[in-house]
């Protein structure tokens, strides 16, 4: 129960919430990181401003908060599989790996598929709602995305026009990529969106 508690229920709070969480466990005094560092005789380390930290923090991060939701997902395909092949192909004397290879992936595809076109366009945004919380001077020039950068310059230097440009034509990548990602799909195994 704790560890689908602990899986699930990221995916429910805001990155704001997460960003908080991580703030106050990773800080450089009084964080559960850094004080299980120093207990084992390591020096602190500043992760918040960390160039080379900060990369890792916001992969890692980013896990944590989608992989229940993903199970779910996952999970909720599989059960949609007749269980009567599982049983057959056991019959038959298929494998656990057979039966992963030749029942489950090849049921759970349509939704590998669509989880695939939908997470493309993330690619270009790369999850601004995710980084604009961690980010700080310290360690802005790893942390500067696109978004952000839109939103800086539009907001906060005044560059409306310049921010409108950038910001549509990052939208219409992002529309050739799932437009380009569901036509491949529909060509490969018949399964797409539209």
């Amino acid at each position: 129960r704790f560890v689908q508690s602990a899986s699930y229920l990221p995916h429910f709070f805001s990155w704001i919430v997460v960003a908080y969480i991580l703030q106050s466990f990773l800080t450089l005094d009084g964080g559960l990181a850094n004080d299980l560092i120093t207990k084992f005789g390591g020096d602190p380390i500043f992760f918040l401003g960390s160039t080379e930290w900060f990369r890792p923090m916001i992969v890692s991060s980013s896990l944590w908060k989608e992989v229940g939701w993903n199970t779910i997902l996952y999970l909720a395909a599989i059960t949609t599989i007749d269980p009567q092949l599982y049983e057959a192909a056991k019959v038959e004397g298929a494998g656990k790996l057979a039966r992963i290879r030749y029942i489950t992936l090849p049921g759970i595809l349509p939704t590998i598929t669509i989880v695939l076109i939908l997470t493309i366009p993330s690619l270009i945004t790369v999850g601004m709602d995710q980084i604009y919380p961690l980010m700080n001077p310290a360690n802005q020039a790893v942390a500067d995305v696109l978004d952000t950068y839109v939103l800086r310059s539009g907001l906060q230097q005044g560059y409306f026009g310049m921010a409108t440009a950038v910001g549509l034509i990052s939208s219409l990548i992002s529309l050739i990529l799932v437009v380009t990602t569901n036509s491949i799909s529909k060509k490969i195994n018949d399964e797409g969106l539209w």
